[in-house]
Parts: C-alpha cells; sequence; structure tokens
C-alpha cells in the first residue's frame, strides 16, 4: 500500500530562491488533494526571508502543513568534489537514503521545474523492485554522456535519464548499500561530466525504470492536454531577472507563471513585442516542424534539439497550462 502522503524533496540557495517558489507554488496547484502534500527544502544558503516568502506562498495556494528546512553538514564528504554550476548541491541527492531515514520514498524535483500535472500520479507508480524512476534525457546530452562515460563505454546511447524529477525508492537503496557504491564509483572516476545525474545513472544502470517524457518534458512530447511537468533547463542564472533576456520560448513560459500566478500581474508581458510576434511565428510553424526532424538529425545534436524545442516551446507558450 502507497504512502497516503506525498513526500517532495528540493534544494535551493538564495539565487534559486525564485525557482524555489514557483516549482512548489504549481506542485501545490497540480495536487488534487493538496493535504497530502509534505514538503522537505534542503536549504543551501536560503535567507530567513527566502523561507518566509515560500512558506506564505505556498500557504496561499493552499498547502497546509509547515515546510520541513533541512541544512545537514556535508562538507567532509563534499569537499573532494567539483562544484557544479557554482554548488555541491546537487550531490545531496546520493545521500537522500540517510538524510531521510523516516522516508521509504520521496519524490525530487529540480527548482527549474513547472508542474502542471498531479504529483501523486507519479508517486502512485511506486515500483519496488527498483531504486529510481524518471524519464529519458534529451538525445544530444544522452550522446554526450556517453562520449564522457568512460565507465561503460559500451552503454545504449539513450539508456541514460534525467535526474530533474525522480521517484526515489529510499528503502531500497538502503538495502543495495547505495551510498557507498556511489561513494566508491566517486572515488574511482573523481566528479563526472553531470554530476550526480552520471553517478544515479551508472548505479541504478540496471536498477531503475523510465517513465512517460511528460513527467520530465524538455523536448516534443505527445500527450500533454493531460498534464506535463515542463524542465526549464539552463534557466537558472536568469532568475533573479524579471523580463527574458534570453531568446528561447520555453523562458518566456516560466517567466509568465511567475508573473501571473505568483505576482498576481494578468497579461503581463515578459518578452519583448518582437520576441513575442517571432514566437507567435514559429508556433504556427510547429505542425509542420518535424517534417525537419530528418534533416536535422543529421546535423550536431545540440543543434537539432535546440530546433526541435524551439519550435515545441514556441507552442506550447500560447497553451498557458496554468490556466
Amino acid at each position: 500500500m502507497n504512502d497516503k502522503l506525498i513526500h517532495i524533496a528540493v534544494a535551493s540557495n538564495h539565487n534559486y530562491a525564485r525557482g524555489l517558489n514557483a516549482t512548489l507554488v504549481s506542485i501545490v496547484k497540480a495536487t488534487s488533494d493538496k493535504r497530502r502534500l509534505r514538503f522537505h527544502v534542503f536549504d543551501d544558503g536560503l535567507e530567513a526571508s527566502d523561507r518566509n516568502e515560500l512558506q506564505m506562498l505556498v500557504k496561499r495556494f493552499g498547502y497546509t502543513q509547515p515546510i520541513d528546512f533541512r541544512s545537514p553538514d556535508l562538507q567532509q564528504v563534499l569537499s573532494n568534489l567539483d562544484t557544479y554550476h557554482g554548488a555541491q548541491t546537487a550531490y545531496i541527492r546520493l545521500f537522500f537514503p540517510e538524510l531521510l531515514p523516516d522516508l521509504d520514498w520521496v519524490l525530487w524535483t529540480d527548482v527549474d521545474v513547472l508542474w502542471f500535472r498531479d504529483p501523486s500520479l507519479l508517486w502512485d507508480m511506486q515500483d519496488a523492485n527498483v531504486s529510481v524512476l524518471w524519464s529519458r534525457d534529451v538525445r544530444s546530452t544522452c550522446i554526450v554522456a556517453k562520449k564522457m562515460s568512460k565507465w561503460r563505454p559500451d552503454r545504449d546511447v539513450m539508456h541514460y535519464a534525467c535526474s530533474g524529477v525522480m521517484l526515489m525508492n529510499l528503502r531500497k537503496m538502503r538495502a543495495t548499500n547505495f551510498i557507498k557504491t556511489a561513494m566508491d564509483f566517486l572515488a574511482k572516476w573523481g566528479s563526472p561530466c553531470f554530476a550526480d545525474q552520471d553517478v544515479l545513472n551508472e548505479v541504478c544502470y540496471e536498477d531503475s525504470k523510465f517513465v512517460d517524457d511528460r513527467w520530465d518534458c524538455m523536448y516534443p512530447t505527445n500527450g500533454i492536454e493531460n498534464g506535463v511537468v515542463i524542465h526549464f533547463n539552463c534557466i537558472g542564472p536568469y532568475f533573479k531577472d524579471t523580463k527574458v533576456r534570453r531568446f528561447f520560448p520555453l523562458f518566456e513560459i516560466w517567466f509568465r507563471f511567475y508573473a501571473e500566478v505568483i505576482n498576481g500581474e494578468s497579461g503581463a508581458a515578459v518578452a519583448s513585442w518582437w520576441k513575442r510576434a517571432l514566437y507567435n511565428v514559429i508556433a504556427a510553424c510547429y505542425p509542420l516542424s518535424r517534417l525537419l526532424a530528418p534533416i536535422t538529425d543529421h546535423i550536431q545534436p545540440w543543434t537539432s534539439d535546440l530546433i526541435q524545442r524551439m519550435f515545441f516551446f514556441a507552442w506550447l507558450r500560447k497553451k498557458k497550462l496554468w490556466k
């Protein structure tokens, strides 16, 4: 019998506080029974005002419990690891079996993610036979990860998951001594390209299950009318902005959500008129964009992914999923 409470873990510092706000508010809005939610926030430098604002925001949208803020000291373990985007917070996920000793399962989400799908649906997919349930990463990242994977050079290129959204079976991870295996990997290979995501993919290579891409959407995906969880890769450095500075329709979706839902600015224009006009043109071409796939698949993978994502998110931004 699955735990009726949905335990959700995130980590953030002050620079990512707006992302934290947006992610947790979107989860509360998307959850049908908000009484089931329990938030566990690993605090890597949040200010008191950040914590107070977050608590008030989620309460405004129906969250009923105090947020569980935690600040574990892992520097003795993490001091030998390289930083990832200027911080070592990502590696904290490797220690969840110990840091959350009272939980058998936890749902992890990055704070550059917006939820427009009820997390209870993913929570109820618990499978005692695997340690992690997650979605495949985009093709270009899978290719880079394989090239950098000296520890498993024969790996299937698409057998690689994104750790942005994970349903983690902490009970099984304790039983299989996951933390020691992860630390042994890091001691042998050092800090990998994609930090703990590479570690999780290796240690759980045969101990995980892929779920629908809508649970960690970064690429054109079918069935979004039934809900989608959008991952806003690379948006973190822009969280402190109030306008979209980078030309990417994906980012405008996040800024519009923040302006309209959290700030209450209905119809806010968070991008310049020419960007919005061009996004609309690109969106109109989305039905034809799939015809480009046979062509773009033969060019540099990152460029191919970027083109396909540009069309998809330009189209998706018009749907205003938070309405």
